[in-house]
C-alpha cells in the first residue's frame, strides 16, 4: 500500500494514503443511512414456525464482482486517479483529483453499496466513508479528523480490489 514517509498530509493521513483510500474504496455503503437497518431476527422458536433464520449473506461472485469492479473502475477513471485498471503513480496525483474522487464516491454510494460484499470489506468502507464525508464537510482542511482504523480500512479495501478486480497500484 502507500508509502508513508515524506509525503504531504491532510489531517493525520498522508495525501498519498488519502488518495488511495478514496480511489480504492468507491464502494462506501453510505455515510448516513437513509433508513434505519432492520432489527436482527430473533432466534427461531417452535411457537412461531413462520419465523426462520435468514440465509447467510452471499459473497459477491461472478457477474456481481464484475459489475462492482466495473463501476469502481469507471468512477476512479473519471476522477483521473486510475487509467484502465492501474491507479496512477502517487507522484502524479493532485488534490483536485482527490476532490473529484471523494465527490463521485459519495454521490454514487447507493449504487456502489453491494450487500454481498464480505463483512470486513463493508466495515472498512464504512470507516472510509465517514472520513470522506468529513473531508468534504471541512473543505479538505489539513486538520480534518480521521476516524480510528482508517489506514487498516484502506488496506482491507485495496487488498479486496487487487484480488477481486485485478486493480494495480503503480509505484
Amino acid at each position: 500500500m502507500p508509502r508513508l514517509g515524506g509525503e504531504p498530509t491532510v489531517g493525520c493521513v498522508n495525501t498519498r494514503h488519502l488518495v488511495i483510500l478514496v480511489a480504492a474504496s468507491f464502494a462506501f455503503a453510505g455515510c448516513a443511512s437513509k433508513a434505519p437497518d432492520a432489527a436482527p431476527p430473533g432466534p427461531a422458536t417452535t411457537a412461531a414456525p413462520s419465523v426462520t433464520t435468514p440465509p447467510a449473506s452471499p459473497v459477491v461472485t461472478g457477474a456481481a464482482v464484475s459489475d462492482w469492479c466495473a463501476l469502481v473502475q469507471k468512477l476512479t477513471n473519471q476522477s483521473g486517479l486510475m487509467v484502465g485498471t492501474h491507479f496512477i503513480s502517487p507522484l502524479k496525483e493532485t488534490l483536485d483529483q482527490l476532490k473529484v474522487a471523494a465527490t463521485l464516491y459519495l454521490a454514487n454510494a447507493d449504487a456502489l453499496n453491494d450487500p454481498r460484499l464480505p463483512p470486513n470489506v463493508r466495515a472498512a468502507l464504512q470507516v472510509q466513508g465517514v472520513y470522506f464525508q468529513a473531508l468534504i464537510d471541512h473543505n479538505f482542511a489539513t486538520d480534518t479528523p480521521a476516524p480510528a482504523g482508517l489506514k487498516e480500512a484502506g488496506d482491507t479495501v485495496g487488498a479486496y480490489e487487487v484480488k477481486m478486480c485485478g486493480f494495480v497500484f503503480d509505484k
